[in-house]
């Protein structure tokens, strides 16, 4: 029916409005930060290139954030390039569990 429809097109007018938003955000993040986020990769390039490795963490979404960077250098598919070491950090119950016990989870 007609409702149905405008709530449909609103919806998805809401998904463009958020795409275009996180876009933006996205690249003034980058112009604004270009030269730090060179030197970052830069200096991860040159640990790499020694025999270091990436270590990612994040809690809850950004977990899983950091997840996926350890498989995107782990097992690289869009960019073809050779494999790089990398370990995300969240996936490790026992390193959690552990640090949380010896350390104390409330305390920050």
């Amino acid at each position: 029916d007609a409702r149905r429809s405008l709530a449909i097109s609103e919806l998805a007018a809401g998904f463009v409005r958020k795409a275009r938003e996180s876009a933006a955000l996205a690249a003034a993040f980058v112009e604004a930060h270009a030269t730090m986020l060179d030197a970052c990769v830069r200096a991860l390039g040159e640990r790499l290139a020694r025999g270091g490795r990436l270590f990612v963490m994040g809690n809850g979404g950004s977990a899983c954030d950091a997840q996926h960077v350890a498989v995107e250098f782990l097992h690289p598919i869009i960019e073809k390039r050779r494999a790089l070491p990398a370990v995300a950090l969240p996936t490790d119950a026992a390193l959690l569990t552990a640090v949380g016990n010896d350390q104390d989870f409330q305390k920050r």
